[in-house]
């Protein structure tokens, strides 16, 4: 066994697995349409980090650090998890910053794209550096030697013993928090750690395992081996739950496919035109994604379009608002594309108090349905916060002593708006979606039953019909009392005859329980309507599809898609 885990054997492994890596990321990148080398991309990439970690510990602690070229390796060593973790987070919000911005053009982002793609193929390139410079010594016995006497090496000791203990403080602080952060994955965080940290589990569990090798390269085994041990199973343990959200993806395309199934039927995709279908995702997950994301399509943007002034209002709690909206559409007026100008309308979250149209209303997916063909209006609506401070994300024109009642009339004046200045913007009235996300999603729920059922039709334009309602883990049932109940309990108007609704929700959610979910499908149920889906996702907290190309994200949007296609 010796002979095949020599160090020479186990860094040529590492320079293949390197190399395989640069290629097929390459491949992922020039190749904008799936295929086979995206899956063994994300395979070998992972494969190649992990096995890298081990590689640098083993290879660091046969080496003759007294020599030169055997410390500049060493160093070479412990500088490779600190550039790997670099490189995550380059890639992880590259890509997210990339979701938020408006702009598709590559010269407006192209520093992004840099980030991103500097981060993939950096740590490549510098591990692959790290094994070629070691076997091409393998042979030079100064490098793996006893240690030389008197070398210059040897000296500065005292400044290496402090900088290595700053080092292991360090460490020993990060795995703290790691312990912390494993208990918010696993029980489901109500702050902003459960709304921003599961979808980016996976890039620090190699984070964590890489800060975990550094200490363990810090310390004598044989001297203190209660204290290696111990340390090495908590960075695994640590490392391993923030690599089971990830894990878990393939239960959870399991489960999304037999709920989605018994929602809407076991022929579901027989119903899809194959040659429509071509357009679509083709898997549920790819790998590869969640490092280098995801290809854009082409579409046209205008931002700030006004429709609702306040001093126009009869209501004299609108008077000192302002509504705009987004629109995103596909260019060629949407030809030969899936969506056919059906409209989709989003509505961001935000506890109804806060946040705003794209930013905070996950501008990619709106950028993503309208390279498919559809007409997405991404609309802001009245918040209740009385006192008007504004803040970041949150405009002041929005804010007011605004209930429920509110929030769907000023979605309601949007769909009058939009009643008259459909042709203007191509959208089918004939073919709408209504999408949001926590208090979006209650209020997607509220707006599409009620536009559905009738029992407000003043509120609405007449002209809007209602195919389906996407609501992200909908806040239905948390505490809000002022306005109607029917508003503030949307479940109460689900009919035999409601539109069909897919629903995205985490089991870990510690803002919305995923009982609120279920519950809405089941008064489905009772109603005799069987087209309500939701797909789960274990371990995901709330806001969960925030990072575009994640696990979570990436598997409801291969489903979305088909749901629009199917009842569009």
């Amino acid at each position: 066994m010796k002979k095949y885990l020599s160090i020479k054997n186990i860094n040529f492994t590492s320079i293949v697995l390197n190399a395989g890596s640069i290629i097929f990321g390459i491949i992922y990148i020039i190749t904008p349409f799936y295929n086979i080398f995206w899956d063994a991309c994300g395979i070998i990439f992972i494969a190649t980090l992990i096995f890298s970690f081990f590689n640098i510990y083993f290879t660091s602690k046969l080496l003759n650090k007294s020599s030169y070229l055997g410390n500049r390796i060493n160093l070479m060593c412990y500088l490779y998890p600190f550039i790997l973790s670099v490189a995550m987070i380059c890639m992880m919000f590259g890509n997210f910053l990339i979701s938020v911005s408006y702009s598709n053009a590559l010269v407006d982002i192209f520093i992004l794209y840099l980030i991103v793609f500097g981060g993939y193929f950096g740590t490549l390139i510098f591990g692959l550096y790290i094994s070629v410079l070691v076997v091409t010594n393998i042979l030079n016995d100064e490098i793996w030697g006893q240690k030389l006497r008197n070398s210059s090496f040897n000296s500065k000791t005292k400044v290496k013993k402090i900088i290595k203990i700053i080092v292991q403080i360090f460490i020993i602080f990060m795995l703290f928090l790691g312990v912390y952060l494993s208990f918010a994955i696993i029980m489901g965080e109500r702050g902003i750690l459960g709304m921003f940290f599961p979808e980016f589990a996976l890039g620090f569990s190699f984070i964590f395992l890489g800060a975990t090798v550094i200490f363990l390269k810090t310390i004598y085994r044989k001297r203190h081996k209660g204290v290696f041990l111990g340390f090495a199973l908590v960075g695994i343990i640590i490392s391993s739950i923030f690599f089971m959200p990830f894990a878990l993806t393939p239960i959870a395309i399991k489960n999304s496919e037999d709920n989605f199934t018994e929602a809407f039927g076991k022929d579901w995709r027989d119903k899809i035109d194959p040659t429509i279908e071509q357009n679509f995702m083709q898997t549920q997950y790819s790998t590869p994604q969640y490092f280098l994301g995801v290809y854009q399509g082409d579409y046209i943007v205008k931002k700030n379009i006004l429709y609702f002034n306040g001093k126009q209002s009869p209501h004299l709690v609108d008077e000192n608002i302002t509504l705009y909206f987004d629109v995103y559409m596909p260019k060629n007026n949407g030809k030969d594309l899936p969506g056919q100008n059906s409209t989709l309308i989003r509505i961001h979250g935000g506890s109804w108090r806060s946040y705003d149209k794209g930013i905070s209303n996950m501008m990619q997916m709106n950028k993503y349905f309208a390279s498919q063909g559809y007409i997405v209006f991404d609309i802001q609506y009245g918040l209740r916060r009385p006192d008007r401070k504004s803040d970041f994300l949150t405009p002041e024109n929005v804010l007011g002593n605004f209930d429920i009642d509110d929030m769907v009339r000023h979605i309601g004046e949007f769909t009058k708006y939009l009643s008259s200045n459909a042709k203007k913007y191509g959208a089918n009235l004939n073919s709408v979606f209504i999408s949001g996300g926590s208090a979006g999603g209650h209020l997607t729920c509220a707006t599409a039953l009620a536009i559905a059922s009738g029992e407000f039709y003043y509120l609405f334009s007449p002209d809007i019909t209602i195919k389906g309602l996407i609501p992200f883990y909908p806040a239905n049932l948390l505490p809000f009392t002022l306005g109607n109940p029917k508003l503030i309990r949307p479940e109460f108007m689900v009919r035999a005859n409601s539109p069909p609704c897919l629903v995205f929700q985490g089991y870990q959610d510690g803002l919305v329980p995923w009982t609120i979910s279920q519950n809405l499908k089941d008064t489905y149920t009772v109603k005799g309507n069987e087209k309500c889906a939701i797909i789960y996702f274990p371990l995901a907290g709330h806001a969960n599809d925030i990072y575009f190309s994640g696990h979570f994200n990436m598997v409801f949007l291969y489903y979305m898609e088909r749901f629009m296609y199917l009842y569009q």
